[in-house]
């Protein structure tokens, strides 16, 4: 009976290291599949067009108001990779390593307070390259790291502000905040800055814009030409609001 009971575990023990063996990593010689590291680049790219296609929805883009609205298709592109980069490792190196996952991100969530989601992203996918690198699967996080690096680079070529132009009260309200409004639009056009969304209101006797401004204009240089190129008698007030 004893014997029967020690050959019972041992069989579970051979079932168990079976069903729940590590996987296993190439490390360095990783580099040298081509035909993996292709079905991984095309896997963030699917991953990156397909989430860009929800994220750019025509009808859902063109009715961004606000600087978080305007920044959420950023977001989504890169929990798109995120969930790229998971199901690679998971379906590559074993289901252990989605636990391993699931159990970081809880950390993640109640210990970690980040001001924005799209930090939140950066910061877990920073977290997957380094658990590459634990796994030794160091090509997996080199590819990441070079994809998102690029990524990043394309999505923040331009800064986004949005701008509330205040204390625009004359006599003839709509005449007079309709042409403040042409005035500062004129102004960052000429500085190559796309309007996102422009927004007047005549009861706060305000015009709000949100738009896009190239790296080589800087906000000290806007408040400059609005201080030199908007009179004194049509100027408002600038409210500046960055994300």
């Amino acid at each position: 009976m004893g014997i029967y009971w020690l050959d019972l575990s041992v069989v579970w023990a051979n079932i168990f290291e079976q069903e729940y063996q590590a996987p296993i990593s190439e490390g360095w010689y990783g580099f040298l599949q081509l035909e993996l590291l292709t079905h991984f680049f095309i896997s963030l790219f699917f991953a990156t067009f397909l989430g860009s296609i929800i994220a750019y929805h025509p009808q859902s883009h063109a009715k961004k108001e606000s600087l978080n609205e305007v920044e959420a298709p950023k977001t989504f592109l890169i929990y798109s990779v995120i969930g790229a980069v998971i199901g690679t490792m998971v379906v590559k190196y074993g289901s252990v390593i989605g636990f391993i996952i699931f159990g970081i991100g809880g950390l993640l969530r109640f210990r970690t307070n980040l001001g924005s989601s799209k930090q939140t992203g950066q910061l877990i996918l920073v977290t997957l390259i380094g658990l590459c690198c634990g796994l030794n699967l160091p090509h997996v996080a080199v590819i990441t790291t070079i994809f998102t690096y690029g990524l990043i680079h394309f999505l923040e070529k331009q800064d986004t502000y949005k701008i509330v132009i205040k204390n625009l009260k004359r006599e003839e309200i709509q005449v007079f905040v309709e042409e403040a409004a042409e005035l500062y639009r004129g102004i960052l056009e000429k500085q190559g800055c796309h309007i996102l969304s422009e927004r007047k209101n005549f009861v706060k006797f305000q015009v709000s814009f949100v738009f896009h401004a190239p790296h080589s204009v800087e906000r000290e240089n806007l408040e400059y030409l609005f201080q030199n190129n908007v009179p004194n008698e049509i100027r408002g007030a600038v409210d500046w609001q960055t994300n």
